[in-house]
């Protein structure tokens, strides 16, 4: 009787240590820690060609730390590749976002520009994805997420899984 009545109280214990909200996302209250579910998308890094010789990919990282890499021109890797990386580092890009209040921005940075390459992202911040498309005229501080981002998805090590296309 009494080891039932410790496994009820330690299950309600775990339960009550984790907070579950609907959108999948478990707040760990003793680390102060989020996790996601493991399709979840958390971010995403787009960058698109311009008239000159501008790198041109698409990234999607995951809540299991899956980060999927598609390169098209002008980048080291051409074609599908795949990769991952550990909860800590996906925390730490979601935390640089928070940083910069990314989810504050203005969805939509543009101007009367036809050569600028444009960069789109998006991130997943407290239950809700924010996306904002630069090009033109952005804050510094979203171009510094943008190549921190950049730069953070080249530790990454990515193996091809399909052809190069």
């Amino acid at each position: 009787m009494k080891i039932l009545l410790t496994l009820s109280l330690l299950s309600v214990l775990s339960i009550m240590s984790c907070k579950t909200k609907k959108d999948g996302v478990k707040k760990d209250n003793t680390t102060n820690k989020i996790s996601y579910k493991s399709d979840q998308i958390i971010a995403t890094l787009e960058k698109t060609a311009c008239f000159g010789v501008c790198p041109v990919f698409n990234a999607v990282v995951y809540g299991d730390g899956k980060v999927v890499y598609k390169g098209a021109q002008n980048v080291t890797n051409i074609g599908l590749f795949e990769g991952k990386v550990s909860m800590d580092k996906l925390h730490e890009l979601v935390s640089k976002a928070k940083e910069i209040d990314y989810a504050t921005l203005e969805n939509k940075y543009d101007g009367p520009v036809t050569d600028l390459p444009s960069t789109t992202s998006s991130v997943f911040i407290d239950g809700k994805t924010k996306s904002i498309m630069a090009r033109y005229n952005a804050p510094q501080k979203l171009y510094d997420f943008h190549k921190y981002f950049d730069e953070w998805l080249k530790d990454i090590e990515l193996k091809q899984t399909k052809a190069k296309e």
